[in-house]
């Protein structure tokens, strides 16, 4: 019957709605059963009455035709989302070198960090004296007095394509270190470990929705907390 609507998504997976007539409740299940259209098998259906004693039934055929086994053949969708997060100042990757020019000081007990309302800039960027200057005359506010906490940016990238099956090494690459993968920005100041993070996965049609995610690491993140890929 008339009414057949469709389309293509961004990641090539094609999608038919088409509408049959069925003559009594049973037949709503059973209409155009084992039909494939395009190459793409029957994904769902659902029905309504129409006019007189029939049902409309709406059969949604999904996946695609030809499904591409080569990743390099695949339509893939990339994102990606930066966000802040507020860490303590303390697992600030350059602590030390802060603490060494503005003055910090380190609780012996509860391992805080501080720093004085004014310190003396020194030579190289190093807490002291300049020469022939006095302490009173070379003092400045200190930027970090009273702060407590940072904010660390947080970068998570994606990528989407459908396949035939859920490749073989994605499971088994979760909690391991990746270089920047494909798609992905070269880096953030210079951070360039990715974390696999777990992936996502729906079945439409023929093919599996597959969507994978990384977290990007900061390059001081120690090589034995997380095992290479």
């Amino acid at each position: 019957m008339k009414g057949i609507t469709g389309g293509t998504d961004e990641v090539g997976v094609v999608s038919y709605a088409i509408p049959y007539w069925a003559k009594s409740i049973e037949e709503c299940a059973t209409v155009a059963i084992d039909r494939v259209v395009n190459g793409l098998p029957e994904k769902s259906r659902s029905w309504q009455p129409g006019e007189g004693a029939v049902f409309i039934v709406t059969v949604i055929y999904q996946g695609q035709q030809d499904p591409k086994d080569d990743p390099k053949e695949r339509q893939v969708q990339t994102s990606v989302r930066p966000t802040y997060s507020e860490e303590p100042l303390e697992m600030h990757p350059d602590i030390l070198q802060i603490i060494k020019k503005y003055a910090g000081k380190v609780d012996p007990i509860t391992r805080r960090v501080s720093f004085p309302p004014e310190y003396v800039p020194g030579n190289n960027g190093a807490r002291g004296l300049s020469a022939g200057v006095s302490s009173a005359e070379n003092l400045k506010k200190n930027p970090f007095y009273g702060v407590e906490k940072y904010m660390k940016l947080n970068v998570t990238f994606t990528r989407t394509y459908a396949a035939k099956a859920l490749p073989g090494n994605l499971l088994s690459r979760i909690g391991r270190v990746v270089g920047t993968p494909p798609g992905a920005p070269a880096g953030y100041k210079n951070r360039k470990k990715w974390l696999v993070m777990p992936p996502t996965a729906n079945q439409r049609g023929n093919v599996v929705e597959i969507t994978e995610e990384y977290s990007l690491l900061d390059d001081s993140t120690p090589p034995e907390l997380y095992a290479d890929a």
